[in-house]
């Protein structure tokens, strides 16, 4: 692998941001870590061959990974402004692609609409889109303090699957989270529960990508009445970047390549309706049903 895929840790706006990839890459890919999550995720993003067909951005959100919190908290529309802004600063006019895992999705979604240039893509993971999708931040009130809610989180993750890789990630990276950011942010999301109608209107394409194994009962019934372009990806758990990063990356660098990457392995196979992929029917106007997904 060529240095050029190796990341450089920045400081940007307060925020940290992990660069790295090829330089003469087509492309900027923001990679937005999940609920309490951090960069950890996505490490292994730059030790896969998408790595020397593009720039690759990682951020921890303020509060979270690297990033020292804000004394006001956090919201999603103060997130989606920053990313915004993000955006602009280090990816200029290049195209962009967002691929927002679980909450962060909501983010990206909401900053898709602020941005000047829209992004060429959004890859959504597992990201929230009904109502059941928001079941952890809805507990975020059954607790005393913001200290008491987050150790709760680890104890619970520690606790599900001990051993387990994705868990362990997820676990190391909720140690690095500042309690009264998580706290502000859950409550913020609260507010955007039903947040697939805006997914529905993105003014760019976007693909979502989930498995039935971890996916709410809701946002299956949602995907499965509206048909937004969408990938299963079964027996990948949680964190499938984690979990099996060379497929995850690679079903990423074919998503890319159908809209702007220069021809990519397997493209032609997708142009066709290849495997894993499901293309867009219309859309409609959507009523959500109430949900209890975690995130």
């Amino acid at each position: 692998m060529s240095d050029t895929s190796l990341p450089r840790l920045r400081l940007h706006a307060g925020t940290a941001i992990w660069s790295g990839g090829s330089p003469q890459g087509p492309l900027d890919l923001w990679l937005l870590p999940g609920f309490g999550d951090s960069h950890l995720c996505f490490s292994e993003a730059f030790n896969q061959p998408l790595a020397a067909r593009a720039r690759i951005h990682i951020w921890d959100l303020p509060g979270h990974g690297a990033s020292p919190p804000q004394s006001a908290g956090l919201t999603v529309a103060r997130a989606a402004r920053l990313l915004r802004d993000l955006v602009a600063d280090i990816s200029g006019d290049r195209p962009v692609v967002l691929l927002a895992h679980s909450t962060a999705a909501v983010v990206a979604i909401v900053a898709a609409q602020l941005l000047e240039i829209p992004p060429r893509l959004l890859i959504n993971v597992e990201g929230n889109l009904t109502p059941e999708d928001s079941a952890w931040c809805s507990r975020a009130d059954d607790f005393d303090s913001p200290s008491s809610f987050v150790q709760n989180l680890h104890d619970e993750i520690l606790a599900a699957a001990p051993g387990q890789p994705a868990q362990s990630c997820y676990w190391r990276s909720l140690r690095l989270v500042d309690p009264r950011t998580l706290w502000s942010l859950c409550r913020s999301l609260l507010g955007y529960r039903n947040i697939g109608a805006a997914y529905l209107r993105l003014p760019c394409p976007a693909i979502y990508y989930w498995g039935a194994e971890v996916t709410s009962p809701g946002t299956r019934r949602f995907l499965a009445q509206y048909q937004p372009a969408q990938r299963r990806l079964e027996g990948l758990g949680s964190w499938p970047m984690v979990q099996a990063p060379t497929d995850f990356y690679r079903l990423v660098e074919e998503d890319m390549g159908r809209h702007l990457l220069p021809e990519a392995p397997a493209i032609a196979a997708l142009r066709s309706g290849g495997p894993g992929l499901r293309r867009s029917r219309p859309r409609h106007a959507w009523r959500p049903a109430p949900s209890n997904r975690p995130g």
